[in-house]
Parts: C-alpha cells; sequence; structure tokens
C-alpha cells in the first residue's frame, strides 16, 4: 500500500519533469504527504497544470465527503473496475500523483520500523492514480484521488506485499487517456518492475502528521539491518 510519501523536489524541477505550469498554489516541499491534505496531481482534466486534489477518494455519488475516513487512499488494481467507489474513476478519471519517494512500515525486532523508497537516482516519479469530483449540498466540488496498488515487486517484498503502481516515464502520457480500455490501463500497471528501487530506515516521527521537516528523508539507524544505502 501508500500511506505516505514525499515531493521535496522544487517547483521548477517538477514543471521541468512533468511538462506543466505551477497550479493555483505554491509548490512547497513535502517531507511527509498524507492522507486528507490537498496535494499536487496532474490530472486528465487539465494534464498542462498542477491541481491540488485531495488524498482519499470521495466518489461523485457519496452522500458525505469522507472527513476522516483512510479507506480510500488507495485501490488494488486487481479489482478497481469492480469496486462502485472506483470504477467510474479508473474508467475515465486518471492522474499523475507526483511523487519522489514514499514511506512503507515493516515490523522488526519488536519495532515498527520505518522506510523511504526512492528511485536510485533519487529522481521524481508518478504514481498511478485516479480521482473523481464529489459536491456538496451547497453545490461546493471537491476533488480527490486514490493511488493505485499492485503486489510488491521482488525487492520490495521484504518490506511490504504490496507496492504504489509507479508508472515508468515513458507510459505517463498514455495512463492520462481517458479513452483507454480496462485492459489497457491496467496493463501500463503492471510495466514498471520496481527493480530500480532502493529503501533505507528514516525517523520514526515519520508515523506522526504534525511532522514534515527535512529530518524526515535523512537515515536514521535502528539498529538493525535493511538500508540498500
Amino acid at each position: 500500500m501508500c500511506g505516505r510519501y514525499t515531493l521535496v523536489k522544487t517547483e521548477d524541477q517538477i514543471e521541468k519533469r512533468f511538462k506543466v505550469k505551477g497550479g493555483t498554489k505554491k509548490v512547497r516541499p513535502l517531507y511527509n504527504a498524507a492522507p486528507s491534505q490537498f496535494l499536487p496531481v496532474v490530472s486528465s482534466q487539465d494534464p498542462s497544470s498542477l491541481s491540488y486534489y485531495r488524498w482519499g477518494l470521495v466518489p461523485y455519488w457519496s452522500q458525505d465527503d469522507f472527513s476522516g475516513k483512510f479507506s480510500t487512499i488507495n485501490a488494488r488494481t486487481e479489482t478497481v473496475d469492480e469496486k462502485a467507489t472506483f470504477k467510474r474513476a479508473f474508467l475515465s478519471q486518471p492522474c499523475l500523483v507526483i511523487a519522489d519517494g514514499y514511506y512503507e512500515w515493516k515490523k522488526e525486532g519488536g519495532q515498527k520500523i520505518p522506510y523511504r523508497i526512492v528511485n536510485s537516482n533519487q529522481s521524481l516519479f508518478a504514481m498511478a492514480g485516479i480521482w473523481d469530483q464529489w459536491e456538496s449540498h451547497t453545490g461546493e466540488a471537491l476533488f480527490s484521488f486514490s493511488i493505485l496498488t499492485v503486489p510488491a515487486s521482488k525487492n520490495l517484498t521484504t518490506l511490504h506485499e504490496r507496492m504504489p503502481v509507479i508508472l515508468p516515464a515513458s507510459a505517463e502520457t498514455s495512463w492520462l487517456d481517458n479513452q483507454l480500455t480496462v485492459n489497457k490501463r491496467k496493463e501500463l500497471c503492471s510495466i514498471f518492475d520496481g527493480s530500480e528501487m532502493e529503501f533505507y530506515t528514516v525517523s520514526k516521527k515519520v508515523g506522526n502528521v504534525q511532522y514534515d521537516s527535512p529530518e524526515l528523508i535523512q537515515h536514521v539507524s535502528h539498529g538493525i539491518q535493511g538500508s540498500l544505502f
């Protein structure tokens, strides 16, 4: 799964990498991006600009805005087209969730150890997302998203059985095509093999959403083996 991630590259780096313009907000470093926050995505609705959607998809038909509920932050690729919550979004409302790392926790020696997973070259990448638009009873629109997940690649199974769908750069434009068939979209979810991902242990402070500072992405030893750095 994916319950926290990072985006610490500059706005200029993000705009250059994804060929987009900055959105209505100034991009700030995200050392602990968490559910319910409004985070930068590239949406099929406006693929030339950054948009800010809330993490935790709220389907258009919902009676409320899912405040405080985190069950829709991820969607399993295997069943996403079968679930009422995600089906419409998966078929026609894709987005790229921009990141440069994500966190996972592993139980070791009685401890719950946090790891940060990154590309070996520390570069930006896009996680496959889907979005929806919900309206309140007053007509206020809420845009939200979910990150798709797949079984973890071989080199990451020691951390968790699942991982976010990371799209190769060559597949990002295709992912944003809202006319793709279900089979083609699922095919794009299976291209990335994860072999270039590395991980290292970080501070347990990352478990608290109140912390969002550079120290969270620094290597911290917990007296265990596991870092690939």
